[in-house]
């Protein structure tokens, strides 16, 4: 990848990925600010599609495309969150839930706003930290205690900050 054509932090993240796709676990770059979450979980991704024998270059396309993928998993996590509200929000067995297509197209709406938007076609932190920090809403509303603390700790691993989100949920 011709690094003219890499965006913001592009190039920090994508030299990093780099260096992990090539089994370089313990270099880091120390102009880098952020766990390296996004590194791991892309290489995991990268050796699942090599182990299902689906060919995939650790590049820029590759990793713009994990991006991308990344945006529709927030989808999922932004609808996975929606319906835990509104199961929360319902008086039990008295309130009309909302259809599952209206819902949806809310999640798709809130993962349409722009800065998200713009950022699932790059290889950012910021779409993957959205997504798992959504996740911990979501698994905390539905009472899944556990797997919402897990999951913090991977948002977390993926974004320092989520540790503001990961505690509000905490306290839900």
């Amino acid at each position: 990848a011709s690094l003219s054509f890499l965006l913001q932090d592009e190039v920090f993240h994508l030299k990093q990925t780099q260096l992990y796709c090539d089994g370089k676990w313990h270099d880091w770059d120390p102009l880098i600010t952020t766990l390296p979450g996004l590194y791991v979980a892309f290489v995991a991704t990268w050796k699942a599609l090599a182990a299902l024998g689906l060919r995939a270059s650790c590049s820029l396309a590759t990793a713009r495309a994990f991006g991308a993928a990344c945006w529709v998993v927030s989808v999922g996590a932004l609808d996975a969150a929606l319906a835990a509200r509104d199961d929360a929000l319902a008086p039990r067995g008295k309130a009309k839930r909302r259809s599952t297509l209206l819902r949806r197209i809310d999640a798709i709406t809130l993962a349409m706003y722009p800065v998200h938007f713009f950022f699932g076609f790059l290889y950012y932190t910021d779409v993957l930290a959205l997504a798992t920090a959504v996740l911990v809403v979501a698994l905390a509303l539905r009472g899944e205690h556990t797997s919402a603390a897990a999951m913090g700790v991977v948002s977390i691993f993926v974004r320092q900050t989520n540790v503001v989100w990961v505690a509000l949920a905490g306290a839900l």
